[in-house]
């Protein structure tokens, strides 16, 4: 990141990372190597819907056999040469916001507004059994969402409040 963009400050560059290495970033960088061809799913959760991380777990995988049969110099090599020059378009990267999260947590703190994450069902317990999010602001339903994950639970309520918020 920083050869990529020397003069940008700490945070900048810690975002960049952390786009980089999202699952979602994961995900689509594996589809595009063509690992989902070689991804066979028998599970009957994953019939109706896809996982959401399995091909970026095969991705990581992938990543970590090369570095384990060929070292780091090689593990470096193949993520530059196949993966960012060709895989990563880094002013998608760099636009694309994808931690809404923390983008409305830094809105609040700046506004100086009440919030809070609050679960309305704990989805721990059961395979498909969701979690619900609900995200208050200053006392006030603004958004709910469910989903199997409750780290994407409140990713998606936060989006949806940056949405309504126009933030």
């Amino acid at each position: 990141m920083f050869k990529r963009f020397p003069y940008k400050d700490e945070g900048f560059l810690t975002k960049m990372r952390s786009r980089m290495v999202s699952r979602a970033s994961h995900n689509q960088v594996a589809v595009r190597l063509g690992l989902k061809k070689f991804i066979e799913l028998n599970n009957e959760r994953f019939k109706t819907a896809q996982p959401n991380s399995i091909y970026g777990d095969a991705y990581e995988a992938l990543i970590g056999a090369i570095y384990l049969d060929k070292g780091f110099k090689t593990a470096q090599y193949f993520i530059h040469t196949r993966i960012i020059n060709i895989h990563i378009d880094m002013e998608e990267v760099e636009t694309k916001e994808i931690d809404f999260k923390s983008k409305f947590i830094e809105w609040v703190q700046k506004e100086k507004k009440e919030y809070r994450f609050e679960v309305v069902q704990d989805g721990s317990g059961s395979i498909d059994k969701p979690f619900i999010i609900r995200l208050i602001v200053e006392n006030e339903v603004v958004s709910t969402v469910e989903h199997l994950s409750k780290r994407k639970a409140e990713q998606l309520v936060a989006e949806q409040a940056c949405t309504i918020l126009e933030i």
